[in-house]
């Protein structure tokens, strides 16, 4: 039996084939050989470890069927070609409820590991695929090698916070990194974390979030004004708002204005009323 980090000291060209660069991410090349008894200390090792792999060869991975045992304990795992098996079947009645490209194939390239105390162990390795790989120039485009690091995390969310528009942050980080293909991920990973983010600042209550961030607005610009109303039961009922731009139109616009009240929202029924002016000069 052959473990993955003894073999790393063994030679150098082990070395090359198989390195950790963070704690749990493993890089292994193309050249790495996953032989049959080769050992890793977690799921996530060893996981990272063939994800790895199969990114330097052009292909993703995704997890696949596991067994346990009585107690409950994984004892055998298994990581796919991303693309394996066929897509579901529907009835001549059934309607997909949005039209995708058939991605899925028969390829049967896979790895299985058993567990044990702990280590899993590879048991089963096929490395045989039914289809072409992924060029180089597009492999930063597989999905199970994409990743947002802790920094990048950082980054988006704090610029984010600073008013800057996700797509200027991306074209930043892709900037830094010397192109697209070396960032570790797309603009639309960023637009999802991004959206994320935003539920997670608003997870005390919308209406909180929304005042707070009036107070913000009006902290850096003192022409900012906003007012609102509570119910009885200290509930938001109305707002308004108006910044500077809009008091600078108004006193030389504001001899014609329209205000529009056809707009309800289905959620909370409160009425969107914008104040509309005409540039009549």
């Amino acid at each position: 039996m052959k473990d993955a980090h003894a073999d790393k000291g063994k030679n150098s060209s082990a070395q090359e084939d198989f390195s950790v660069n963070e704690p749990n991410i493993c890089n292994t090349s193309k050249n790495f050989v996953f032989e049959i008894d080769i050992k890793f200390n977690s799921k996530e090792e060893s996981y990272n470890a063939y994800n790895s792999y199969a990114v330097a060869r052009g292909f993703g991975v995704r997890k696949g069927g596991k067994t346990n045992n009585v107690k409950g304990e994984t004892t055998r795992r298994l990581f796919l070609f991303s693309c394996e098996g066929q897509s579901d079947k529907l009835s001549p009645f059934q309607e997909r409820k949005r039209q995708r490209l058939e991605y899925r194939c028969s390829c049967m390239a896979r790895i299985k590991f058993k567990i044990s105390n702990g280590i899993w162990e590879v048991c089963e390795f096929n490395d045989v695929h039914s289809h072409p790989m992924i060029e180089d120039n597009l492999k930063y485009f597989i999905h199970s090698g994409r990743r947002l690091t802790n920094a990048t995390k950082n980054i988006l969310g704090s610029m984010i916070n600073a008013g800057i528009r996700t797509k200027k942050v991306v074209r930043y980080l892709q900037n830094e990194a010397d192109g697209v293909e070396n960032v570790g991920f797309i603009e639309q990973d960023a637009h999802n974390f991004v959206q994320a983010h935003k539920r997670n600042m608003i997870s005390d209550g919308d209406a909180q979030t929304l005042i707070n961030y009036f107070m913000h607005l009006q902290s850096e610009d003192s022409n900012f004004f906003y007012s609102f109303q509570v119910d009885e039961d200290v509930r938001l009922c109305n707002f308004f708002w108006r910044d500077s731009t809009s008091k600078l139109h108004y006193e030389y616009f504001g001899d014609v204005m329209i205000f529009d009240t056809t707009y309800r929202t289905n959620r909370h029924d409160m009425i969107c009323a914008p104040f509309v002016g005409v540039n009549n000069r």
